[in-house]
């Protein structure tokens, strides 16, 4: 048993020794700098490091388990290969050093931070993590499983190939990086955020989101499957080429997001969104879709083929919709205002009690369409065709062609 407990606050130096494979079993490591030591493959189990550096020295294959750190430091210092079992790490630093393959396992993190360190591969496991920052970090090919993170900030970090699986997070913050080739499955975000991030290729499945910020996000062949919104805001973020299926959304904020080749399928019902400027692009697939009773201000619809969608009772406000084929959907009861429908065709859709206000219609089709007590005030329709419809229209309007 190494014993470094100092009275008075003396600090201990230890410069260039030599501790390979060393047994400090229930050793104390108190006010001590640890300067250029060899400690690799050295045992630290059920040991104190308190208000202690690690300075420049290699703790690479160590075993640290049941061991607490507390108010300590480890500065450009090897600890790869490490395996972090049953340990508390609190008020500590760790900057410039390389921990991959580092392993934490049942262990707690609390106000620890890492700035600047190689942490690709590094897994924690069945851990918490608290009040932590990780900062301008490579963390590629970690794992976070079976944990809870709360208080966490993720800042200017690459996370790519990361996986954060079947655990908890509260208030955890990612922003200003890169997440390429990773998933998250199974974990409930609260109150989480995550803030002008890229992600590529980037799988959500089965995860929760209460009341969280998903904003400035640009989202480049993303997946989202079987997830649940609540509370949460989208706002000004950008997806192209990704999947959405089996998705809920629940008072949530979608403020000038736009989808770009996307595939949207099979999603619950939006319930009190706030929707303004979002656009839908680029010839994709968007069904199976309850959004009845939305709220819509310039929203963009060009390319795309929708079917099956619940639109009643709806509210769009200077609407465009361009070169899209609309089948087997619902817009009664419905007000459009200011609206601009170009090139598109509504098949077997039911228009009953709806209401175009000042829209202007152009060559577009509607075919088997419910067209009930359909309201056009003041709008103009030019080179449309309306076959086989059931149209009781209103006489306020300045049709061109009907």
């Amino acid at each position: 048993m190494l014993v470094l407990a100092l009275e008075s606050f003396i600090v201990v130096k230890l410069i260039n020794n030599n501790f390979l494979g060393a047994d400090l079993t229930h050793s104390h490591f108190s006010f001590t700098k640890v300067i250029a030591n060899y400690l690799e493959s050295s045992d630290f189990n059920y040991s104190t490091i308190d208000n202690s550096t690690f300075f420049s020295s290699i703790l690479s294959h160590a075993v640290i388990d049941n061991t607490k750190i507390n108010n300590s430091r480890f500065s450009q210092s090897s600890l790869t290969n490490v395996p972090i079992l049953l340990s508390v790490i609190t008020n500590t630093t760790f900057d410039h050093s390389d921990l991959q393959q580092a392993y934490f396992s049942t262990t707690t993190l609390d106000k620890v931070v890492f700035i600047k360190n190689q942490l690709n591969k590094v897994t924690f496991s069945k851990s918490n993590i608290n009040n932590t920052v990780i900062h301008e970090c490579q963390a590629n090919s970690a794992i976070i499983t079976q944990g809870a993170i709360s208080n966490t900030t993720i800042n200017q970090s690459q996370l790519n190939n990361i996986a954060i699986k079947h655990s908890e997070s509260s208030k955890l913050v990612i922003k200003d990086s890169y997440m390429d080739d990773s998933e998250l499955i199974n974990v409930t975000f609260k109150e989480s955020n995550f803030n002008n991030i890229v992600l590529i290729r980037t799988r959500f499945r089965d995860n929760k989101f209460y009341h969280s910020h998903l904003n400035l996000l640009n989202l480049q062949q993303a997946a989202f499957i079987n997830n649940v919104f609540d509370s949460t805001s989208l706002k000004s973020s950008v997806m192209i080429g990704g999947i959405m299926n089996n998705v809920t959304h629940k008072n949530c904020d979608f403020n000038k997001l736009q989808l770009t080749n996307c595939i949207i399928l099979n999603s619950d019902k939006i319930e009190n969104a706030i929707t303004a400027n979002i656009a839908y692009s680029l010839n994709q697939a968007f069904s199976y879709q309850d959004l009845s009773s939305m709220n819509f201000s310039e929203l963009k619809i060009s390319g795309y083929n929708l079917s099956n969608i619940n639109l009643q009772n709806s509210i769009f406000r200077r609407t465009s919709i361009s070169n899209t084929s609309i089948t087997d959907s619902d817009f009664s009861n419905c007000n459009f205002h200011e609206a601009k429908i170009n090139q598109s065709d509504f098949k077997n859709s039911n228009f009953t009690n709806t209401k175009f206000t000042l829209a202007k219609i152009s060559n577009s089709n509607f075919d088997n369409a419910n067209l009930n007590n359909t309201d056009l005030h003041l709008s103009n329709i030019k080179d449309s065709t309306f076959n086989n419809t059931n149209s009781a229209y209103s006489t306020n309007s300045t049709a061109k062609a009907l």
